[in-house]
């Protein structure tokens, strides 16, 4: 089976035309994906670069990495989805996942395998709550099995995946991705205020607001001010940004800003 276009560094694709390909080859799948879960009778949710590509916005991105294709399924529906998919023939066994509300396999396309993601819930509550029944229902509800993020959730949901992996250093097409969803005239900023106090990280969000404002010249402000997030704008950008300064994201960032730091910290230590 063909890896994934750009994947092999003896193909020369730029990111935009790698982005392209991928819009392209993500939409097939995405619409084979359609008809498994209308064989099922159950509904989805696509999610973050594939939510990008089923509502459109995609092509108004001029690149961005997306490796593999996530999806939601309702938690009581998740095992049922999970036994299809073992049981397909067009799906490949992936390394176990380590969170139990998550299964990764490969997607075979022709000679192409794509890696999909499929979740039951974003991510555990000690780091941020939007549980997934409550995005199926402010979700847009299509023809078929599948139901679109609405606008203030896909940013909700991008940020609260950036937060997750908060060691990491945002790229620049996140935030080009932000000034996109907030540039929409339907995203309604009164809304997504309410929803993003209803996660738990308020301040999180509104230190991204506040970075996008940098980066993007977007206008969206919170509210009211958080003095912690207030102070790491302070600092200079490579200190909390450089290369070398992971751990440093994990200790003031990560679990600072998480819904519940002392039993996300617990979490990790049983597992470790």
């Amino acid at each position: 089976m063909s890896p994934l276009p750009g994947k092999n560094k003896e193909e020369k694709y730029t990111p935009e035309q790698t982005w392209k390909l991928r819009q392209v080859l993500y939409g097939e799948i995405l619409d084979q994906l359609d008809q498994d879960f209308s064989a099922m009778n159950l509904q989805y949710m696509p999610i973050k670069g594939a939510s990008l590509i089923c509502s459109g916005l995609a092509e108004k991105i001029s690149s961005r990495t997306m490796n593999d294709i996530d999806i939601l399924v309702l938690p009581d529906r998740f095992t049922r989805a999970s036994d299809y998919f073992d049981s397909s023939g067009t799906t490949v066994a992936r390394e176990k996942e380590s969170w139990p509300f998550a299964k990764a396999f490969y997607y075979v396309s022709g000679s192409t395998n794509v890696v999909i993601e499929m979740h039951a819930m974003l991510n555990r509550p000690e780091r941020f709550y939007l549980p997934t029944s409550t995005l199926f229902k402010r979700g847009t509800h299509t023809r078929s099995k599948r139901v679109l993020p609405c606008l203030e959730d896909m940013l909700l949901i991008m940020m609260c995946h950036q937060l997750v992996h908060g060691a990491q250093i945002p790229q620049q097409s996140f935030f080009e991705e932000m000034k996109l969803i907030l540039s929409q005239p339907a995203f309604n900023r009164r809304r997504f205020f309410d929803y993003a106090r209803q996660t738990g990280i308020a301040s999180w969000i509104y230190y991204l607001l506040e970075l996008c404002k940098r980066k993007e010249s977007t206008t969206l402000t919170w509210p009211r001010r958080f003095r912690y997030p207030d102070l790491l704008l302070m600092l200079p950008e490579f200190i909390i940004y450089g290369k070398q300064a992971a751990l440093l994201r994990k200790i003031f960032i990560e679990l600072p800003f998480s819904r519940n730091p002392w039993q996300l910290m617990r979490y990790k230590l049983s597992k470790s």
